[in-house]
Order: C-alpha cells, then sequence, then structure tokens
C-alpha cells in the first residue's frame, strides 16, 4: 500500500527543456544532455581499461594508442546512437508519416528519437569498430568491446 501511495506523488510528465540557449532561443533537451553524459563517462571508462590492457601487454606508445582508439570509438558510438535512434523512431513509432516524405527523416530538429533504436545502432557501430579498427587486436573480442 504504501509503495502505491509513494508512486501517486511522483511527477511523470516533466518538462522535456534542461534550460535555453540564450541569443538564438533554442532549447537544450535532457534527453541530449543523458547521451552527452554517456559518451563523456564512456570514453573516459573504455580509455582507462584499453590503457591497462595495453600496458598489460606492453604496447609501445601505450597512451597514445589508447588514445587514439577511444576518439575513433566516440565517433562510431555517437553516430550509431544518433543514427540508430532516429531510425528506431521513424520505424517503431511514425513509419506512415516518414514512408510518405522519406526527406522528412533527416529533418531532426523536428525531433524523434527512441532510446531502444539507439541500442540497436550501437550494437551495429561497436561491431563496425571491431571489424575495422580493432581488427589488429585480436585478442579483444566483440563480447569484450561490449562489456
Amino acid at each position: 500500500m504504501n509503495t502505491l501511495f509513494f508512486l501517486a506523488w511522483i511527477y511523470w510528465n516533466p518538462n522535456r527543456d534542461a534550460f535555453v540557449l540564450p541569443f538564438i532561443d533554442h532549447p537544450v533537451r535532457w534527453y541530449g544532455i543523458c547521451f552527452a553524459f554517456g559518451f563523456i563517462v564512456g570514453y573516459i571508462i573504455f580509455r582507462h581499461i584499453l590503457l591497462a590492457r595495453l600496458n598489460q601487454e606492453n604496447i609501445p606508445n601505450a597512451k597514445q594508442v589508447a588514445t587514439s582508439l577511444t576518439e575513433q570509438l566516440l565517433w562510431f558510438v555517437t553516430a550509431g546512437t544518433i543514427i540508430g535512434a532516429r531510425l528506431g523512431h521513424v520505424l517503431f513509432y511514425e513509419w506512415p508519416r516518414y514512408s510518405e516524405d522519406p526527406l522528412r527523416i533527416f529533418k531532426i530538429w523536428e525531433g524523434g528519437l527512441a532510446s531502444h533504436g539507439g541500442v540497436i545502432g550501437i550494437l551495429v557501430a561497436l561491431f563496425l569498430y571491431k571489424k575495422f579498427v580493432l581488427n589488429k587486436y585480436k585478442n579483444i573480442s566483440y563480447i569484450e568491446l561490449l562489456d
């Protein structure tokens, strides 16, 4: 009973805008802030883990290699997240609308991202990253990269 009472006090429809950028009067949404925070934290964690792994394997210039590989991963994951989230929204939620005017898919300023589409995009981006960037590091598997 107490749990239900507590849930009644949670506000389930918060404002989507965190704040508005001055001078250009453009809102910054909480969704975007969460995406950016995830990218930053992921960059820091992955670089740390990769650096430890490269040092353990006595790779020369491990710090520079880890930084370069992590920066490349950031590009792959960012693109995978944005493309996947956008396509997820288009395909899962509003396909009839976008099928009539496919160029409207590129009008990202109108909004529309789906987090589960972003997850699919990240999985594809990590696969491509492993195949094209980490291909010379055979001891790092796709499963480890997912971890």
